[in-house]
Order: C-alpha cells, then sequence, then structure tokens
C-alpha cells in the first residue's frame, strides 16, 4: 500500500529523474466476465512507476514492479480502465482506454412456442439480454437461437416435449436460469366440431352461445356471418383444450338468423381446417282463440346439405319431430298448434340438427292464446279509454267494484312490454306512447282471477 501511494504521488508531482521514456500499455486476460468475477491485467509498458484506474472508482498499482495485479468486479456494465505511468522526463503518459463488459444473467429469457403441422415447433426468442440462446428440445436433441431469433425443430414421433432455453454469452462463463415450457406436438390439422348454437335472447340486442371442443396443440378462428353478408372474424381461441363455450352480445337475434364457423390454422401456412357451418333461428308466432302458427327462418336454404331436421317444443316437451320437408327443395319452417286454450300462455322452442349431429336452439318464444272477440268486447267496455288510442296512452278505471292489483302488456308475440303490481286504486295511465301502433294483449289480475282485454295504438 505504501509502494502505490508513493507511486500515486510520483506520478501526479511528475518528479524528473533520468529514464528512458515510456508509454502507458496494459492487456486484460478477459474482455468480458460475470459480476463477482476478477479480471488479471498485466503491463507492458515498462514503466518504474504506474498505476491502473479500474473505472469504478478503484486504484491498483500496475508498472515493472508489479506487472500483474487484479481486480473484482461487482456490478454489472460497461467499464473503461486505463493505466497511467511516468517516464521520468517527460511526465505522465495515459494508456487508450480498453472495454471490459460485466454481464447482467439475472434476466430470465423470454420466448415463444409456434406450433406447426408434421410435428414442427419454432422457439422465437423476445429478449436480447444474452448473446446465446442454447434450446433443449426435450428427446435429446439441441439447437441454439440469437437474440429476437429463432429455431425449428421437427420431431420424429407426435407427443408431448419440454423445451429448455437458457441464456449464454460469448466469453462469460455464467448462463441463466433455465426457462421451460411445454408443448404437444401437432401431427395434422384437426378440423374443429362445433357441439351446439343457442340463442339466449332474440331482440335487436339479443345474445347466443357457441361451444365447440377444442385440442390444446391448434389455434382457432371463430368466424360469424349475418344476413348473407359474408363471414367475418368474431373470436380466438389458441391452445385450449375441452369443451369451449363462448356467448356473444349486441346482436340482432330478432332480425336475421346467424350462422357460424371455425377453422383451425397454425403459424406455417398449412391449409386451415374448417368445422361445418351450425346456423341460429329468428321465431314467430301468431296466436288465435283456437290455434297458435309457429314460423321460423333459417339459411337452411344456404347449407342444405348440411341440414337434417327440425323439432318443435313447447313448454319444453316435443310436440312436433323430425320436420325436414314438404317436397324436394322445400323445407318446413312452419307448424301449427292446435292443442291450445283460449288466453293460456305457452313457450315454444325450434331445435335444428345437422347430419353431422350439430344442434342449434332457438330462443325461448312466450305466446298468449287470444280470446274471443264476445270477452274481448266486454272487457274493453269495462275499463279502457279511449280505446283504440291514437297516442297510446289510455286510462283505466281500477274501482272498488273492479279493482286490479296487477297489470301487464304483452305482444301478440307474447313479449311483455309493460307490467305493473301493487296497483292502486283509482285511475291508472298506461302509456304505450313508445310502442309501435298494432294490438296488444292486457292482462288484468286480481283476487277473483285473470281478465285479459286488445288494446290498439
Amino acid at each position: 500500500m505504501l509502494r502505490l501511494i508513493t507511486a500515486v504521488v510520483f506520478l501526479i508531482t511528475s518528479l524528473s529523474m533520468s529514464a528512458q521514456p515510456y508509454s502507458g500499455c496494459f492487456t486484460m486476460n478477459k474482455q468480458q466476465i460475470c459480476a463477482g468475477e476478477s479480471v488479471t491485467f498485466s503491463d507492458c509498458s515498462g514503466s518504474v512507476v504506474g498505476i491502473l484506474n479500474t473505472d469504478n472508482s478503484s486504484i491498483i498499482q500496475l508498472d515493472a514492479s508489479v506487472p500483474s495485479n487484479t481486480h473484482t468486479y461487482n456490478t454489472p456494465g460497461f467499464y473503461h480502465p486505463y493505466q497511467v505511468v511516468n517516464d521520468g522526463v517527460s511526465g505522465n503518459s495515459t494508456s487508450p482506454t480498453q472495454t471490459l463488459t460485466v454481464v447482467n444473467n439475472t434476466s430470465f429469457p423470454t420466448f415463444t412456442l409456434n406450433n406447426c403441422a408434421g410435428n414442427q415447433v419454432t422457439v422465437g426468442i423476445t429478449d436480447n439480454n444474452y448473446d446465446n440462446y442454447n434450446i433443449a428440445w426435450g428427446e435429446g436433441n439441441t439447437g441454439t437461437a440469437f437474440p429476437l431469433g429463432s429455431a425449428t425443430h421437427a420431431y420424429a414421433a407426435t407427443g408431448s416435449y419440454t423445451i429448455t432455453v437458457t441464456g449464454t454469452f460469448n466469453s462469460a462463463a455464467c448462463t441463466s436460469t433455465p426457462v421451460s415450457l411445454t408443448v404437444t406436438t401437432l401431427n395434422a390439422l384437426i378440423a374443429p366440431v362445433i357441439q351446439d348454437l343457442t340463442v339466449n335472447t332474440q331482440s335487436t340486442t339479443g345474445s347466443v352461445t357457441l361451444r365447440f371442443f377444442a385440442n390444446a396443440s391448434q389455434q382457432y378462428q371463430i368466424e360469424e356471418q349475418q344476413g348473407g353478408a359474408g363471414y367475418v372474424n368474431k373470436a380466438s381461441v389458441n391452445f385450449q383444450s375441452g369443451l369451449q363455450t363462448l356467448t356473444f352480445f349486441n346482436l340482432g337475434t330478432s332480425v336475421d338468423p346467424f350462422y357460424y364457423r371455425i377453422y383451425t390454422y397454425d403459424d406455417c401456412g398449412t391449409q386451415p381446417q374448417y368445422s361445418d357451418d351450425i346456423y341460429s333461428v329468428v321465431l314467430s308466432a301468431t296466436p288465435s282463440t283456437t290455434q297458435i302458427d309457429v314460423s321460423w327462418i333459417d339459411y337452411h336454404s344456404i347449407l342444405a346439405d348440411n341440414f337434417d331436421h327440425y323439432d318443435l317444443y313447447r313448454n319444453g316437451v316435443i310436440i312436433a319431430s323430425g320436420l325436414t320437408t314438404v317436397n324436394p327443395g322445400t323445407f318446413t319452417t312452419s307448424y301449427t298448434d292446435l292443442g291450445v286454450t283460449e288466453n293460456q300462455t305457452y313457450t315454444y322452442q325450434v331445435v335444428t340438427y345437422t347430419n353431422t349431429g350439430q344442434v342449434a336452439y332457438s330462443a325461448y318464444l312466450p305466446v298468449t292464446a287470444a280470446i274471443t272477440s264476445t270477452t274481448s268486447a266486454k272487457l274493453e267496455e269495462k275499463g279502457f279509454a279511449p280505446n283504440p288510442s291514437a297516442d297510446g296512452v289510455f286510462k283505466l278505471d281500477n274501482s272498488n267494484t273492479e279493482f286490479y292489483d296487477e297489470i301487464s302488456i304483452s305482444t301478440l308475440e307474447g313479449k311483455m312490454i309493460y307490467h305493473l303490481s301493487n296497483v292502486s286504486d283509482g285511475n291508472i295511465i298506461i302509456d304505450l306512447s313508445s310502442a309501435k301502433p298494432g294490438m296488444y294483449i292486457a292482462t288484468l289480475k286480481n283476487s277473483k282471477g285473470v281478465k285479459v282485454a286488445r288494446l290498439i295504438k
């Protein structure tokens, strides 16, 4: 230590002495090290007095009397050590700086796996923290990728393999912590299988639920079409297994049927494999006193090769099964239900079956059978005024002699548009001004029973 201090003082004061002029010169045994490693510096200046600045606030002696010295670097980064010597004649001489890299091996390698038909898997490196990335493919073979690069491997057999990636440096001996991911290889793309399509709500802002079976090694794109406008991408499902359930909202399910298909693809451009198409049903009904005429529209005419038959349910019980064709090329899309009772509400559903096992469920449609005109006339005379109403505002005389404690208004298709419970005594104003012009069914309930009236706007 005393000699180093003396050397530093000597260099700073540039004491004069008879000596051959020297120039700063040194070598390093490593240009890249791991944090915590040491570098050996060697003098090549031959100077009697010399010091080396390690570029991290440390000074070590390095000259003819101490021709080799070491220093430990604990913090990752770039360092620029240089040597200062004094020849005793010309004063201090500073060597050119050299660059030393202290690497950081604490970050984990990041990468993606792309699974392709033919049992091919591509590792894509997504960071540049290391000089190289060693890849162990999980069955004895190895490979290498560069920062932000990739490597592809073809497996001899379909199966699940654990791929391990380790970051390495060109010179430094330390490596990253290995990172592993498991992949199931794909021999060939398998066409998706749709299980069913359900219309949850039939309205201008309705929803549907689509279910299909997925393979953990495949990627899927779900496509949607309405009104023959062409398929558009709706959603994607990647590398999931088992039954997948997708619900789509804010759809005009009462306007026009929707139909869906799914295709599977890989990242290598293999020809996609498509599921069969499946389509929804828009259900409607016209009630009378003795029957309810149920009808529906869908895209069976476009997808005739895939269609098999319809079943019609009322209140959860099948009333017509195997509805197919009236004659070749003409499909049954209506049914007259004669088993109804006046003023009773029924719920209908149409279920569509394809010849490949797919099922499409319509929404549940409640429909109330009409009442006789004589009954309607008597009820209309007993309470609502005016009726018809030009602006859709009706007044009900809810007097003590005919007091109703619950009132509901429905369309002829059975859709409720107005409901009032715990009704007070006196005149009740029913505002249907926002409803479309037409006929509506008013259902009035009290302790004596239920009465029905027709309202015309």
